[in-house]
């Protein structure tokens, strides 16, 4: 019997899943629970990016790969607090928890999807990996509004194709690019002529996307 690839089965309980939501909204006109539930459940696995784990072949602080699923105690939400708890003086002995292992291992590239942030009541853009269990998930930003904004119009913002024109004063000259999940910058003289168009790339990152991309998105411009 032939196998079904993981991401195969992945888009057709997507599409059940959306089916009935949709009958759903259908009936109350409101929308349905999916749309307030994080877009990822707490299923023990931690999509990495924004992970620091301690290094004991280099005594350093190291950041895990995009895209792993990992578990495990050995693992910090920023360099300094991993620095602070693992490095050491000569009077000093590393913490037992800083020798433990991340047990982890890729589960699949990293995949973008859109989710509903009800706080804001707006569709933006996650990454997300095959080892995580995902609920509030659509496959499109039109498909996210459409289900969770019910009594408004599906409108494309941050998946509309950039569009620019000249100015002289660049007031809208970042846009986000929903291929790669980050915000770019137009060329010089160059503005955002549709929705498409922010005034700074933090803006932009925090109406289009995720928050944790957001912070790995700020990170790289620093590094950069």
């Amino acid at each position: 019997m032939m196998k079904c690839p993981a991401s195969l089965l992945l888009l057709l309980r997507l599409f059940i899943e959306q089916v009935f939501a949709e009958k759903a909204q259908l009936i109350n006109g409101t929308a349905p629970t999916l749309c307030y539930l994080s877009p990822y459940s707490g299923n023990g696995c931690v999509l990495s990016g924004d992970q620091w784990y301690y290094n004991t072949d280099t005594s350093s602080c190291k950041m895990l790969s995009r895209g792993s699923c990992v578990n495990g105690h050995q693992l910090f939400r920023s360099l300094s607090m991993c620095q602070k708890t693992c490095h050491t003086t000569s009077a000093q002995r590393t913490s037992s928890l800083c020798l433990q292992k991340p047990v982890g291992g890729m589960c699949s590239s990293v995949h973008h999807a859109w989710y509903f942030d009800a706080r804001v009541q707006v569709c933006k853009m996650f990454d997300y990996t095959l080892c995580k269990k995902r609920l509030n998930f659509f496959v499109s930003e039109m498909k996210c509004e459409q289900i969770c904004l019910p009594r408004k119009t599906p409108k494309a913002y941050c998946s509309l194709p950039p569009v620019f024109t000249y100015c002289r004063v660049r007031k809208y000259h970042w846009y986000f690019d929903d291929s790669k999940n980050i915000c770019l910058v137009y060329p010089t003289h160059r503005c955002g002529k549709n929705s498409n168009r922010f005034r700074t790339s933090r803006d932009c990152m925090k109406r289009c996307s995720y928050h944790r991309s957001a912070e790995l998105t700020r990170t790289m411009e620093k590094n950069n």
